[in-house]
């Protein structure tokens, strides 16, 4: 389907419509290679947010029949996406209503309500498993390690959490900056030889004690009940794996405040600089590294006393999306991307909590920051960071001594 055949149909909808980084280009799918054609996103309003998984997928059914040819993996209410290319089309109109599933006793009366049930069935069945810290690591840092075994386990991780393999080159992609920048053939042969599933080389197996999966052999012996022995060996590795992860730091997206500065788990760091250096956008180079690592299941707090809630939110979307704040978003008033900072806000707002002045909190005040912290403590999801931006505007006090 072209752009302009979706465009006619949804005629009177409100839609975005933005191009993939495979548009007008040769895909290639395992063996296979698609000619070049339009391949296109298009992002509709609806009037309410859906928040059932079971009306997603109706709603998605309902579409898709309007349009007739649409990818199959976007009913994946999990499926992740990333950023279009380029806004191509912006489109004024109605917004969509969700679409009840069809109640489970009138499915079986129509090939299309049979058809509904199915793919809801299948979309349940399809959500993304949570991949292990050491994939994560992997793409994120490469590997000191031997390259291809360390990239067949991350492929492997990968297809067992769902993630189909396009989508899993294109992660695996990001391991390479620091080599040759790219996956060479061999590498591609590698994760092609994992979704076939040949070779066989390696599966996760959970253990039935502890309950977490470890990567063996496909030839392993099943697990057998672990004795007294096993279970102290297991205690201890579990203590030094504690160990070690108090002495790890956490990472920028820019690899120069790797350099000069150290950040540790669970530990208080104080960040210095002149007016007007940066200590806000090295901070938030660190939320938007946390939120990528985390694949957005961290939450972050940050409390500011002198950027204002929608600065300090753009800020982070700007940097999520790589763009310049100040250059690109601030000076350069731009209707299509004002329209996806704001997107990409409402992401970052599911995790990250922003508190600035306010009717309940003044966030210049010593025992007002005290109040939130404490709060921070109790809170349902732990936080795994803390900001506190700035420490030298918190000027004031309700005790007369400190004040």
């Amino acid at each position: 389907m072209t752009i302009e055949c979706a465009k006619e149909l949804l005629a009177g909808f409100k839609a975005i419509f933005g191009t993939t980084k495979s548009h007008q280009k040769e895909k290639a799918s395992g063996a296979t290679v698609h000619a070049a054609c339009d391949r296109f996103r298009i992002l509709l309003e609806l009037s309410v947010p859906i928040d059932d998984p079971e009306v997603y997928i109706a709603t998605w059914l309902t579409i898709s029949e309007i349009l007739g040819s649409v990818d199959e993996q976007c009913k994946d209410v999990a499926r992740f996406y990333f950023p279009c290319v380029e806004i191509v089309h912006i489109a004024l109109g109605n917004t969509v209503d969700p679409v009840k599933p069809v109640p489970a006793k009138a499915v079986s009366k129509t090939s299309v309500h049979s058809e509904i049930k199915k793919n809801i069935q299948s979309a349940k069945s399809n959500i993304l498993g949570r991949l292990f810290p050491s994939t994560y690591q992997f793409m994120a840092e490469g590997t000191d390690l031997n390259w291809h075994t360390e990239l067949y386990k991350a492929a492997i991780d990968l297809k067992e959490q769902n993630y189909d393999q396009e989508s899993a080159t294109d992660f695996l992609q990001s391991a390479t900056r620091k080599y040759l920048g790219y996956l060479d053939d061999h590498d591609l042969a590698v994760i092609d030889d994992v979704y076939r599933n040949r070779g066989g080389k390696y599966e996760f197996r959970e253990n039935n004690k502890s309950g977490q999966k470890v990567l063996v052999s496909s030839n392993a012996a099943v697990f057998v009940p672990p004795t007294e022995d096993t279970l102290l060996e297991e205690f201890n590795r579990e203590i030094s794996r504690r160990k070690k992860s108090m002495a790890q730091t956490y990472t920028f997206i820019s690899s120069a405040f790797d350099l000069f500065i150290r950040l540790e788990s669970a530990a208080l760091t104080l960040i210095g600089a002149k007016t007007g250096s940066g200590k806000t956008t090295c901070n938030l180079n660190l939320v938007v590294a946390l939120l990528r690592e985390s694949n957005f299941t961290k939450k972050i707090l940050i409390i500011s006393n002198e950027e204002s809630l929608s600065e300090t939110y753009s800020k982070i979307a700007c940097l999520f999306l790589g763009y310049n704040w100040k250059t690109e978003y601030k000076n350069l008033k731009n209707e299509i991307l004002e329209i996806e900072i704001q997107a990409a806000v409402a992401l970052i707002q599911k995790t990250v909590t922003v508190i600035t002045s306010n009717d309940t909190y003044d966030t210049t005040n010593l025992e007002d920051v005290k109040s939130i912290l404490e709060h921070a403590k109790y809170f349902e999801d732990k936080y795994a960071v803390v900001i506190l931006d700035y420490l030298q505007t918190i000027t004031n006090s309700k005790d007369p001594n400190l004040n």
